[in-house]
């Protein structure tokens, strides 16, 4: 799980610079978006040490323990994106569908740490 450790240390460096770029170019709106994804990244990163502490060691068991949670929490973001576009906030639902975007990017690099 080593790998996908760096791989979330590294996104959350690249949207912080990221979003101080566009801060400095004054676009407010993509550096808070930018700012959503680095959550998204810190929040996973923040799971994956609480189930390593959980499980010391145990790398089937972290990582059962990181799936459950990597399909648990996002179906809350799925819900507010389907009732965000319900009611035409076209925002919220921005914002919804870039949380799962980078729920995407981890899935797919957990899929590669296999």
């Amino acid at each position: 799980m080593e790998h996908l450790i760096k791989f979330l240390e590294a996104r959350i460096c690249k949207c912080r610079e990221r979003a101080a770029e566009l801060e400095k170019d004054f676009r407010k709106d993509e550096a808070v978006f930018e700012k959503v994804r680095e959550n998204v990244f810190d929040i996973f990163k923040t799971v994956l040490h609480v189930a390593n502490a959980q499980h010391g060691g145990d790398e089937a068991a972290v990582r059962l323990f990181f799936e459950s949670r990597l399909n648990q929490i996002p179906a809350a973001w799925a819900a507010s994106l389907e009732k965000a576009r319900l009611h035409g906030d076209e925002n919220k639902a921005l914002i919804e569908e870039i949380k799962l975007a980078a729920v995407s990017d981890i899935k797919a690099a957990l899929e590669e740490a296999k």
